[in-house]
C-alpha cells in the first residue's frame, strides 16, 4: 500500500494523532507535491467530512482561487473531532481564506459557511473562529448575523468564588 492510501486509511480508522504525525513528517519531504494528482482528487471529493484533517494539511500549496468552492463546503461539513487535532492549522486556514475573500470582494459569501463552522464549536466556548466571524459580520455590515454569536452565553458566575466559569468547568 502506498503512503497516500495509508493516510486515507488512518483518516477512515480515526487514528488522528498518528495521522498528524505522519502528515508532519512527510510534509517536509515534499510528498504532497510529488503526489499532487491524488491530493487534487481528495481536495474536490465529497468525503471532506471523513478526511477533514487530511484536507487541512494538503491545502497549503493550492491557491484559494482553486480551493474556493471546496473550502466553502469544508466549512459546512468538516468533522470537529478531527479538526481538534490541528486547531492552529484550522484557524490559520480559515483566516487565510477570509483574507482571500476580502481581497476579492466576495466576503459576503462566507457568512453562512463561517457561521455553521462557529456553531460546531459551541461546546468548546469562545474560539478565535468566533472572533473572526464577528469581524466578517462587521466588515459586511451584517450586524444581525453577528448578534447570533455575540449574544450566546459562554459561562456562568460561580456563587462560591465570584469568578466566571468556562464551559469545561
Amino acid at each position: 500500500m502506498d503512503f497516500f492510501h495509508c493516510l486515507l486509511t488512518l483518516s477512515i480508522e480515526k487514528k488522528y494523532d498518528l495521522l498528524v504525525r505522519n502528515l508532519s513528517e512527510f510534509k517536509s519531504k515534499n510528498f504532497f507535491k510529488v503526489n499532487s494528482t491524488e491530493m487534487e482528487a481528495l481536495l474536490f471529493s465529497d468525503d471532506l467530512d471523513i478526511h477533514s484533517l487530511l484536507f487541512l494539511h494538503i491545502i497549503d500549496n493550492v491557491p484559494w482561487s482553486v480551493l474556493q468552492r471546496s473550502f466553502y463546503r469544508f466549512l459546512i461539513i468538516f468533522d470537529v473531532e478531527q479538526v481538534l487535532h490541528s486547531m492552529k492549522k484550522f484557524y490559520e486556514a480559515v483566516e487565510s481564506f477570509v483574507k482571500f475573500c476580502i481581497e476579492n470582494n466576495i466576503v459576503v459569501k462566507i457568512i453562512k459557511p463561517l457561521f455553521l463552522a462557529v456553531k460546531k464549536f459551541e461546546a468548546y466556548g469562545i474560539t478565535p473562529l468566533h472572533n473572526l466571524y464577528l469581524q466578517v459580520c462587521l466588515r459586511t455590515k451584517m450586524y444581525k448575523e453577528g448578534l447570533k454569536v455575540a449574544y450566546k452565553p459562554v459561562g456562568s458566575l460561580s456563587r462560591k468564588t465570584g469568578t466566571y466559569l468556562n464551559l469545561n468547568d
